[in-house]
């Protein structure tokens, strides 16, 4: 196998096994006291698939690099899979429309206070009038 189809192998089987593993990781490990190392088990996990991927194939590391270095090389490779995955279901579940800071689409979040409780007489309806523009 050639270096390029060597490495259109392993980046389609890492991006598989990215975006894969978090929701298998997920429906193993959602629980009351297991649920925070979903994220972790699925880094590790998809790690170790990047780092056995490179050893065996070689091209995804630099050119005569020993069989540790492609393990580190494929480490690194697996974690960035991992991420992908990770940022895919981030924006599968949120959407786009949430993403910047203080953006709420043009609809303001804090109440306002009606204009008809800033004028006339303060009475008690008028001082609990709010609405939210």
């Amino acid at each position: 196998m050639g270096s390029t189809s060597q490495r259109v192998v392993a980046v389609v089987v890492l991006l598989a096994s990215g975006i894969l593993s978090l929701p298998l990781a997920a429906a193993a490990l959602d629980g009351g006291r297991t649920e925070n190392w979903i994220i972790p088990v699925q880094l590790l996990v998809v790690a170790a698939i990047g780092a056995a991927l490179t050893v065996a194939l070689p091209a995804m590391a630099r050119v005569g690099a020993p069989a540790g270095i492609r393990a580190l090389t494929g480490l690194g490779w697996g974690l960035l899979a991992g991420l992908a995955g990770i940022l895919l279901f981030w924006f599968l579940l949120n959407g786009f429309h949430g993403v910047a800071a203080g953006n709420t689409g043009g609809r303001h979040t804090r109440p306002r206070p009606s204009p008809e409780a800033s004028s006339g007489p303060q009475t008690a309806a008028s001082r609990v009038a709010v609405t939210y523009t």
